[in-house]
């Protein structure tokens, strides 16, 4: 049995196992062979199927740079580029979210 650690963040509470499912939260509302892109475009045009901020704001406050990778992975999963597999996607899409998560951005942020 794997025990997972509990956060809450303002009224949002969350385990430690939701740190990356984010399948999970849009909860079958995708298309059904890209579960996080809108069911009605065309996959490739990238559009989310629900507002996934509720889920990324919390990961953004703590660095999470994987869990914001894999937000980024999974709406440009359909029209990735070419040239690389899968799982280098993946990375890409990882790296540049930690470069995002490190720029200095509160001071165009607010609140």
């Amino acid at each position: 049995m794997i025990e997972l650690q509990t956060f809450a963040t303002d009224s949002l509470v969350l385990t430690e196992g939701d740190s990356t499912d984010i399948v999970g939260f849009a909860d079958g509302q995708g298309h059904p062979d890209f579960p996080c892109l809108s069911p009605t475009h065309s996959p490739s045009s990238c559009v989310p199927c629900i507002d996934f901020s509720p889920w990324l704001r919390p990961r953004v406050r703590w660095g999470d740079a994987d869990a914001v990778g894999e937000y980024l992975w999974r709406v440009r999963q359909a029209n990735p580029g070419v040239g690389d597999s899968v799982e280098q996607f993946r990375q890409h899409y990882r790296a540049l979210a930690g470069m995002i998560l490190a720029a200095p951005l509160t001071q165009h942020l607010a609140g």
